[in-house]
């Protein structure tokens, strides 16, 4: 009888399942090599940013607040009332932009170039005139301060506006840059120049030692323009009051001109109580030109009213002085 030895190795399925176990060993290997070999790969990301301009986001004011008011203007009521005579009128322009490169930690570095001009309604080139003091200011000292964030405060300041800049509308224009030279620019909003009546007249006139009878010609009063538009007067005057007795007022009369003959020129009017033209037409002074006068050319004739005068006598001229 057949007999079998169950407890001896099956070298066959040893040998397969030890090539199992080497195949599996290699896929292993094989798969941590591939693990191994991976690297790391970087997309770079490019945003390219447009530069965006500034913009005005408070319009520009006039007045004489200082640097720092961006809210009264000096508009159309009561306007800019320049001081008669003054050289040195001084007027603050404050405005505000936002720009969106603007930071406030680093003194509003966007910020390259601020201007202002200042010019009258029909000059010459608007914004780009010629500095001219009668219509034209061309040279505000500006400076870009506080603000916060994105929005920056300017104030430009025009030290020298005369008193003879041309009445009537002028307008504002605002210009700032950025460093990559976008700009903003304004022109649209205005102010009121306002007429300016103001003139300087003699305090007295000195006809001088005269005896009962004489007379005297050209004894001048000399008027000036203070302000800017043309000025025109009238002139009266009282009677005369004398240590001793009295004249009429008509004894003094008056020219625009100097006397052609002497006191009896029928081209002189006798002073009355009555406002009387006195034929001045004083106009402004222009850039450079000096200040304007206008000479008013007097007459007397000792003629007493009753029976004699002696003594010092006086009277009261009075100019009205008008514009247009």
């Amino acid at each position: 009888m057949a007999s079998a030895d169950y407890n001896r190795p099956n070298n066959s399925l040893n040998w397969i399942l030890a090539g199992a176990l080497i195949l599996i060993g290699v896929f292993t290997i094989s798969a941590l090599v591939i693990m191994k070999s991976k690297t790391d790969q970087n997309t770079n990301a490019n945003v390219n940013i447009s530069n965006t301009g500034p913009t005005i986001s408070v319009s520009p004011v006039i007045n004489k607040e200082g640097p720092t008011d961006f809210t009264t203007h000096l508009g159309s009521s009561p306007g800019m009332v320049n001081s008669p005579f003054a050289l040195d009128n001084t007027y603050y322009i404050n405005f505000k932009t936002t720009d969106p490169q603007n930071d406030a930690d680093t003194t509003y570095l966007d910020v390259k170039t601020v201007n202002v001009v200042i010019y009258k309604d029909g000059t010459s080139g608007a914004e780009a005139c010629t500095k001219d003091l009668d219509n034209c200011y061309t040279d505000a000292v500006c400076t870009t301060t506080n603000g916060s964030g994105t929005t920056a405060e300017h104030s430009c300041v025009v030290s020298d506006m005369v008193y003879f800049a041309e009445p009537g509308t002028w307008h504002i224009y605002a210009r700032v840059v950025d460093n990559a030279d976008a700009e903003i620019t304004d022109s649209n909003v205005t102010f009121t120049n306002t007429d300016v009546v103001s003139a300087t007249v003699p305090s007295g006139i000195d006809f001088g030692n005269m005896a009962v009878g004489a007379s005297k010609i050209d004894v001048t009063a000399v008027a000036t323009n203070g302000g800017n538009v043309t000025l025109d007067s009238t002139v009266s005057a009282t009677g005369w009051t004398c240590t001793v007795g009295t004249m009429a007022a008509s004894v003094m009369k008056h020219k625009d001109a100097a006397f052609t003959t002497d006191y009896d020129d029928a081209a002189a009017v006798a002073y009355s109580g009555t406002a009387a033209d006195s034929g001045m037409s004083l106009v402004k002074e222009d850039s450079g030109s000096g200040p304007k006068t206008f000479t008013l050319y007097n007459g007397l004739k000792i003629i007493p009213t009753g029976s004699g005068v002696s003594g010092v006598c006086t009277a009261t001229i009075t100019w009205a002085i008008s514009g247009p």
